[in-house]
């Protein structure tokens, strides 16, 4: 059995052209070296057509939770960026609209929506899509379960600050109207969690913990938690084990509008 499958090991990377030559290609295959294979042809818009579309899936959601999702396909992660010219219509839905809201993203054909849950349960999410010959597409459902919220178990707050942003802006990196900063004492070691959440999931808000005492907009130390845009609202980030002492915590909105913000930092010793 073994010699059988190395022999047939052997002709495949000939086949494919292991040798030197340029051979066979078989695609979802790895390369061998040597191989003169050509690179992927992206899917038509004929051909994505002629394939289910999904809704990706949503994980657990908490009461007041969001997270973007978007409509798919087998060949594509985004198929009506192959198809926008075909497409005039799409209409996101709801099986039950008391557990979640739907926030389309503010584009021409929103592909991607912002779904939030606002009440426990479990409920479907799907796309409808109009063509421009009058016929229809349903991407999905997926399922959504949502859950009651908990704040991290064990842990305790020991900072929170509400901020207010007049306008949205570039990171930040100096004293821009888009920028803010809460400082705090962490009076032990331990695991830290961030949490922050803001009003509009349409605004790209993002966070930084940095160790130290930074007024202002003045230098500060490392970062400890990253909290880059995720597409998940709240935006949450964690360090396992921080030691004592001063920290910074910077928060920023991008936009595309104005914003109000609230962090929470929570301690488990």
């Amino acid at each position: 059995m073994t010699r059988t499958v190395g022999v047939a090991l052997a002709v495949l990377l000939v086949a494919c052209g292991g040798g030197g030559g340029t051979g066979v290609c078989f695609p979802g295959l790895l390369t061998p070296p040597g191989a003169n294979c050509p690179s992927p042809v992206p899917p038509t818009c004929a051909e994505i057509l002629g394939q289910a579309w999904a809704v990706n899936a949503v994980p657990e959601l908490a009461v007041g939770e969001s997270r973007l999702v978007s409509v798919s396909s087998f060949a594509g992660s985004r198929p009506l960026t192959v198809c926008a010219d075909r497409v005039r219509t799409i209409a996101w839905e709801a099986a039950d609209s008391s557990m979640v809201s739907l926030l389309p993203e503010a584009e021409a054909l929103p592909d991607r929506v912002w779904v939030t849950g606002t009440s426990p349960g479990r409920t479907l999410v799907s796309a409808r899509i109009g063509f421009a010959d009058g016929s229809e597409k349903t991407a999905g459902p997926t399922e959504v379960r949502i859950v009651a919220p908990a704040g991290p178990p064990g842990a305790r707050l020991i900072a929170s600050a509400r901020l207010d942003f007049a306008f949205a802006g570039p990171p930040c990196t100096a004293a821009w109207s888009s920028c803010a900063r809460k400082t705090f004492d962490l009076p032990t070691a331990g695991r830290v969690d961030v949490v922050v959440d803001w009003v509009s999931p349409l605004n790209r808000v993002a966070f930084q913990l940095l160790a130290g005492d930074c007024p202002g907009f003045s230098p500060c130390g490392q970062g400890v938690v990253d909290g880059s845009p995720r597409g998940v609202k709240p935006n949450r980030g964690s360090n396992a084990s921080l030691p004592a002492g001063p920290y910074t915590l910077s928060v920023s909105n991008s936009g595309p509008g104005p914003e109000v913000v609230r962090c929470e930092v929570w301690l488990t010793p």
